[in-house]
């Protein structure tokens, strides 16, 4: 518990240490406004019983007076904190958010690294986790100068009193870690069926997934799961509260019997003259406050410690290694002249199959490759090696007859555009997906027309200032999947890279679109390199050569019209079979 707290301490203090300022500040409000009530009681009292009549009203005036000041200070800083801790809360998450940004691409298709996240996410999202460890560290530290103080009293009173205080202590100890160990265990179990309930729940409210649940039987069993773990999740959580329920009566009986106590053997020295009736109130009313500084204390800690194991996926998450870690490159990439493939074998981690099988092959600058082979065949694996995503299992990948990994990653994928099967296109403005900023809509609007856009465009009443989607704006539009298609090309373009990587760049378009689009690709393109993937074999016409994949290795690399006289061939089949199917 404590190392992971202290990671916690350590980082929050690192982001905004103010944050421990005001809590320390408030802290200290809190305890004098405490003391003073306590002591104000006696020292009334004490002066009631010599007739001090104005004395009596001057001091009451003045506590009223000193309480109601502080009492304005600390709803100030509690003001303030609440806004400090908001942002701290932000910053914690932008700052998990940034990281994982830079983590291995690899990390994000593992099992266990998405179990991880989700565990972290469900931590922060669902439990409000690091919004309830700042919070406890504001009470624990009030709690623990208060305690301080009054136990400092009690001291000098009665060392009774401290006895009967830590006993209690000790059973307050012994029902808040078995409440802990009865939430975590139901937590822990609750976690998995909260995914899954999460994704049917998504499913079922997905806008996209309507029309095949009018037309088939899933929207039924979608419903069914969705409602079977919504039945399972509040029975769960109907079990911690009921479990709750009856460690907090525990724990109030304990402070009941305390309290019973202490009035009683007050009273006793009180009526046999070893103290005024004045102490009598001050000792009372400072058992009653430590004991619920005590009680208070230990289930902040009972808290803490459960928020702290919540926590340590988001810290484990946190200290997987980056990519900019793990590969420190620092060779900046000029403009690339070679790419080349050198004896490259590739398995996904954690897997026994070679997907690319000892590939080898070079481009030269400005050569526009083809890569076509059946599904499986290894050509988004391919792109994902060249793409960083990956390392090679086997062998090494060249750009300019260097190691890739030995150049810096962010100059490396400068020098790269590409356009992947699983684009995605966000709620801001044509121009903003474009251009990837908001500074230059020009420059958008010109990649925007290379791709023959500028008709649609010029439809829209905005036109590339217009908003993609209505999740966030109204008066966003829709787009066909050719549209959006070709905006994503238009990104790749933007970017005016050395190397463009296109997979499956027409997937989503008609015939007439993608003629279009292969008609004015090595425009698109000029001198740039391109790779191009696709299932559809007419882009292999309008490129230098042609890479031919066949379960993981290379059967052919050359140009389209030699590959075409090779009768027996894949490509021959391939080219010729889809030929037929467009004639028909």
């Amino acid at each position: 518990m404590f190392k992971t707290l202290a990671k916690f301490i350590k980082l929050t203090f690192k982001i905004n240490p103010l944050f421990y300022l005001i809590s320390f500040l408030q802290a200290i409000l809190n305890v004098s406004k405490m003391f003073i009530g306590v002591y104000a009681v006696k020292w009334i009292i004490d002066l009631v019983l010599t007739a001090s009549y104005e004395q009596t009203v001057r001091l009451a005036i003045t506590v009223v007076l000193i309480q109601i000041g502080l009492l304005f200070l600390t709803k100030l800083l509690d003001q303030v904190l609440r806004v400090v801790r908001f942002e701290l809360r932000y910053d914690l998450n932008r700052y998990v958010t940034s990281r994982v940004m830079r983590l291995e691409y690899e990390k994000l298709e593992d099992p266990y690294f998405l179990d991880l996240r989700e565990r972290a996410k469900f931590a922060i999202d669902n439990q409000g986790v690091t919004w309830m460890l700042l919070e406890y560290m504001t009470t624990f530290t009030s709690s623990i100068i208060s305690i301080l103080s009054l136990g400092l009293i009690l001291f000098f009173f009665d060392w009774i009193m401290i006895v009967v205080l830590l006993g209690a202590l000790v059973l307050h100890v012994l029902i808040f870690n078995m409440s802990n160990k009865f939430q975590l265990t139901l937590t822990n179990n609750m976690i998995p069926i909260n995914r899954r309930f999460g994704y049917y729940l998504s499913t079922l409210l997905n806008v996209e997934n309507q029309k095949d649940y009018r037309f088939t039987n899933l929207n039924k069993l979608v419903h069914e799961k969705t409602s079977e773990f919504t039945n399972e999740t509040v029975g769960m959580i109907e079990d911690i509260q009921m479990g709750m329920s009856r460690f907090s009566f525990a724990s109030d009986v304990i402070n009941y019997a305390v309290m019973g106590f202490s009035y009683i053997y007050i009273a006793i020295k009180t009526l046999a003259n070893i103290i005024p009736i004045s102490d009598f109130i001050l000792y009372t009313g400072t058992t009653i406050q430590l004991g619920e500084q005590l009680a208070s204390v230990v289930g902040t800690v009972a808290d803490l410690k459960r928020n702290v194991e919540w926590i340590k996926p988001y810290f484990t998450l946190l200290e997987i290694p980056l990519q900019d870690e793990l590969h420190k490159g620092n060779l900046t990439l000029g403009p690339i002249e070679t790419i080349e493939f050198k004896n490259v074998s590739f398995k996904y981690p954690k897997t026994e199959q070679m997907i690319l099988k000892n590939i080898s092959f070079k481009v030269n600058k400005g050569e526009k490759i083809s890569v076509v082979g059946l599904n499986g065949a290894g050509k988004t694996t391919l792109v994902k090696l060249l793409s960083r995503f990956y390392q090679p299992t086997e062998g090494e990948i060249l750009i300019n007859g260097i190691n890739i990994d030995a150049y810096e990653y962010k100059s490396y994928v400068e020098r790269m555009a590409a356009v992947f099967q699983d684009f995605k296109i966000f709620a801001y403005t044509i121009a903003q997906n474009i251009a990837g900023h908001p500074n230059d809509p020009q420059g958008a609007q010109d990649a925007a027309n290379k791709v023959s856009l500028s008709k649609k465009l010029a439809s829209l009443e905005k036109g590339i200032e217009s908003y993609y989607g209505k999740s966030l704006y109204e008066s966003g539009i829709e787009l066909s999947g050719g549209e959006a298609q070709k905006i994503a090309i238009a990104r790749a373009l933007y970017k005016n890279s050395d190397l463009i990587i296109l997979d499956e760049p027409t997937a989503a378009l008609d015939p007439i679109a993608e003629a279009e689009i292969y008609e004015h690709f090595n425009d698109l393109v000029k001198e740039k390199t391109a790779l191009y993937i696709s299932h559809r074999m007419s882009s292999s016409v309008f490129c230098d050569k042609v890479l031919v994949l066949n379960n993981g290795e290379i059967e052919d690399y050359d140009k389209h019209q030699n590959l075409m006289k090779k009768t027996n061939s894949l490509y021959y089949e391939l080219f010729t079979t889809q030929a037929k199917n467009y004639q028909s």
